[in-house]
């Protein structure tokens, strides 16, 4: 038996044995930054957010199911390491994907602050005539037409 017939018995056997493994390539091959201001420029859900988070631990059980060692004959390759670096991998994703999550939501929030502060010291204004409130009530009126994003901008911290 030739080394090249040798050679491809074990490269086929081991593509064959190595396919399974071939689900978690995104994890080392997209560039997660890219990723994750891809997800936050679709103005992503509360329910899009969970799903991602809930993807992830559904990667992390597929790594734990990962055998310990693979064995083809004549050889046994150690996956252990490999379960490690999946492990990291995931995790390194995961808090990229929290960082520009957290970010968004930030910006967010400080605009509706920013909103809120400004609109304030209109509610607040003494009313002495019907000049001030008309003044109110405009005011009001701006924070039922900007209620919607608000309330959806809110939303997730009181879903649980």
């Amino acid at each position: 038996m030739s080394i090249l017939s040798i050679d491809r018995i074990l490269s086929n056997s081991f593509e064959k044995e190595l396919e399974e493994y071939y689900a978690f390539r995104d994890l080392w091959e997209i560039n997660k930054t890219n990723q994750a201001k891809k997800f936050i420029l679709s103005n992503p859900d509360y329910a899009s957010i969970r799903s991602l988070f809930s993807d992830f631990d559904d990667t992390r059980e597929l790594i734990k199911r990962i055998s310990e060692s693979k064995d083809i004959d004549p050889f046994r390759y150690l996956t252990k390491k490999f379960q490690t670096n999946l492990f990291d991998e995931i995790r390194q994703l995961e808090l990229i994907f929290a960082k520009y999550i957290r970010l968004y939501y930030r910006t967010k929030f400080l605009s509706l602050n920013d909103f809120f502060k400004k609109n304030e010291p209109r509610l607040n204004r003494q009313l002495r005539d019907l000049d001030d409130v008309r003044f109110v009530i405009n005011t009001l009126d701006t924070l039922k037409e900007n209620f919607v994003q608000i309330d959806q901008t809110i939303e997730p911290l009181e879903v649980r």
